[in-house]
This record gives structure tokens, C-alpha cells and sequence, in this order.
């Protein structure tokens, strides 16, 4: 398991910590049904894009809320330890749109913080091959934690167990691992940066048609 910063460091996390806050309320509110428009729309699309990115925030029940914090803390205040919080709020932005795009283009909208942190997961596991101060980000148990959820998550969803926004995972995972070749890599990353963009535009026109 990465190792994650005491609760007590959150001031060092500007950026975490309000997404963790913003979510926890936003939760609290979707649950009294009393969410306008203007924040959360009636589903995604060119009259409110923003919700591509505001509706990452709100979730179902509190153990939904619960699991999505605990691997923002402990993901989300490495990649903002790492890059500074001005490039963590564009990486944030881009992991929320492009794993609720894809999810809301192929089966419709979704909710949740869990595509963001597969899109972590993809960023740090990838990233840290290359860039010295993320060695260790991302261990062999919790890339194995997070294949086996992903699996699990699919089984439980054809079974209708759960009705869990899989391809929304799988997209985090996806742009993630993109973004960090974009980021960091030595060769091509030019080809990377041009092949990421043309996805996530076809994406995202997909999602707001």
C-alpha cells in the first residue's frame, strides 16, 4: 500500500483536502435531494458540461464516499506532493471528465470519485518507472488490489449485485496510464500528447452530444 501523509499534513494538500471536503458535502446534500441545476444537471451535456467533473463528487452511500476518500488521500496527496497543486487541479480535471465522459458516452452518467482514482493508479504506477521521487508510489499489492476490485466490480454488476460505473474504472485507468506517458515520457511524447488529445476530444463530443 503507497504510504499516505497523517490527516493532521492536510494544509500541505490544499487541493485533496478541499476535493475531500467538497465531496463529503455534496454527498450530504445529494442526499436531501436539494442540489440545483446549475451543479449537478440533468445529465451531461453541452448546456452543463461541468458536471462531467462536479458529478465525480457526489455518491451514493457512505461507504461508496468512504472508499472513494481513502484512495484520493492516499493517491491524490502523492500526485499533488509531486507536481504542485496548480498541475494536480488540471490532472484532477482531466481524470474526472475523461473517466465520467466515457462512462456517460457508452451506458449513461455516473457519480463517483472511483474514476479519478483509477485514473491515480494509472498516473502514479506509470509515472514512477521515470520519475525518481514517485519510486514506491504504487506497490504490487495495490495494483493487484485494484485489478481484483475491477473484476469483482464487473462480476458484481452482471449479477446485479451492484450497479457499479465499471467503464468509468477502466477509463481512469486508461487516461491515467496516457497522462503519465504524456507527461514523462523521453521518446514520442509529442505522438503521446496528440493521441491522448484526439481521444479525449472524441470522447468528450461523444459524452455532450
Amino acid at each position: 500500500m503507497p504510504h499516505a501523509p497523517p490527516l493532521h499534513e492536510a494544509p500541505r494538500y490544499p487541493l485533496v483536502s478541499f476535493m475531500m471536503v467538497a465531496a463529503v458535502l455534496l454527498s450530504l446534500w445529494n442526499r436531501n435531494a436539494q442540489i440545483p441545476e446549475w451543479v449537478l444537471g440533468d445529465g451531461i451535456s453541452l448546456r452543463t458540461p461541468w458536471v462531467l467533473v462536479t458529478s465525480a463528487f457526489f455518491h451514493g452511500d457512505p461507504a461508496h464516499l468512504i472508499f472513494n476518500l481513502l484512495w484520493l488521500w492516499s493517491l491524490g496527496t502523492r500526485a499533488e506532493w509531486a507536481w504542485g497543486t496548480g498541475r494536480t487541479v488540471l490532472i484532477m480535471i482531466f481524470l474526472a471528465a475523461i473517466s465520467s465522459g466515457t462512462e456517460q458516452a457508452i451506458t449513461g452518467p455516473c457519480i463517483g470519485l472511483s474514476g479519478v482514482g483509477y485514473g491515480l493508479w494509472g498516473l502514479l504506477a506509470t509515472a514512477q518507472r521515470r520519475v525518481p521521487r514517485l519510486a514506491g508510489s504504487i506497490d504490487k499489492t495495490t495494483s493487484q488490489l485494484f485489478i481484483i476490485w475491477f473484476f469483482a466490480c464487473i462480476i458484481m454488476t452482471a449479477l446485479k449485485e451492484m450497479n457499479v460505473a465499471n467503464i468509468a474504472h477502466g477509463a481512469g485507468a486508461a487516461g491515467g496510464w496516457a497522462l503519465a506517458h504524456c507527461m514523462t515520457a523521453r521518446h514520442h511524447r509529442g505522438l503521446w500528447i496528440a493521441g491522448t488529445t484526439l481521444v479525449s476530444v472524441v470522447v468528450l463530443v461523444l459524452a455532450l452530444r
